[in-house]
């Protein structure tokens, strides 16, 4: 949680809309708390978070749209973009969305597609 906080608090400081991280062996559960944290100490920052699970042979990625992008950017969408080059699925609330993918061979193209989206 201490990454994203300050990850989060140097892109508000920066004025950095939407931010995109990479942070291991954090699940649905663990990356939205992660995320709930962020949203505290930087609320105009929206983020992804992908997240590579060796452990579980799966990568992770959520996402949190804050109420002043919801306009031209949706959580289900961005978390879809970022899955896409894992063969991942996600699904959620424009706002808050998460998914997931079998495998962890194609992390940095998820982080690389999350990037791009935005």
């Amino acid at each position: 949680v201490a990454v994203g906080v300050e990850q989060a608090t140097a892109a508000a400081e920066a004025g950095t809309a939407q931010i995109v991280i990479c942070i291991d062996e954090c699940d649905n559960k663990l990356g939205t708390a992660v995320l709930t944290r962020m949203a505290e100490v930087a609320p105009e920052v929206s983020v992804c978070l992908v997240s590579p699970s060796e452990d579980k042979g799966k990568t992770v990625v959520v996402a949190n749209v804050v109420p002043s992008h919801r306009e031209s950017l949706d959580a289900r969408e961005w978390v879809q973009a970022s899955l896409a080059p894992a063969g991942g699925r996600g699904g959620g609330k424009p706002e808050r969305a998460a998914g997931q993918a079998k495998n962890i061979d194609s992390v940095d193209a998820c982080v690389e597609a999350a990037r791009q989206f935005v």
